[in-house]
């Protein structure tokens, strides 16, 4: 079972952490988007700072990534997919450079937003209906269905806000359990 999240447009400020030196060979959760990060890197002509980075859920500094405990995310058994802007899907201990992109930002000299691109990619098909958890926000389940729909099983309870916090909650809540 895995927890799909969504990433976060508030990030840490890698220098004033210890971080680690990576490179985009290392994300070695889904080896198969290797092409498409490159191609997306490439057609966004970014320069990112792979001497620098931090995991993802350390780098992520949003209200669900607050609300997990660092034992829960160091737990050797704890599995939470990251959907990411610029990665695709990440796991959220792979070492990943600062970067500014929300799936709604327009790959430039077209009028395609990151989230078609991830879904032309067909990303959806690391996703088992039957055991995954969706958390995501609607605008990054765009990278998985045109509308946004849910990809995977969703909590049955009444997220108290729409920012992540009560998400965050019940997700370090799950991986007490672990």
């Amino acid at each position: 079972m895995a927890y799909f999240i969504s990433c976060s447009g508030e990030k840490k400020c890698v220098s004033r952490e210890n971080t680690k030196v990576s490179n985009l060979e290392s994300l070695i959760g889904f080896p198969d988007l290797y092409e498409a990060r490159l191609e997306l890197i490439e057609l966004l002509n970014l320069k990112l700072n792979w001497n620098q980075t931090l995991p993802a859920y350390k780098l992520y500094n949003g209200k669900v990534f607050k609300k997990v405990t660092l034992e829960n995310w160091t737990k050797k058994d704890t599995r939470v997919i990251i959907v990411s802007a610029l990665f695709g899907l990440i796991n959220h201990d792979e070492y990943i450079p600062d970067y500014n992109l929300i799936m709604t930002d327009k790959i430039p000299g077209t009028n395609k937003m990151i989230s078609n691109f991830w879904k032309d990619k067909n990303i959806a098909h690391h996703v088992s209906n039957d055991n995954d958890i969706d958390l995501l926000f609607s605008k990054y389940r765009k990278a998985f269905n045109r509308r946004g729909e849910i990809i995977a099983n969703e909590p049955k309870i009444l997220w108290r806000d729409k920012y992540g916090s009560h998400k965050g909650e019940w997700l370090n809540q799950q991986l007490n359990l672990l």
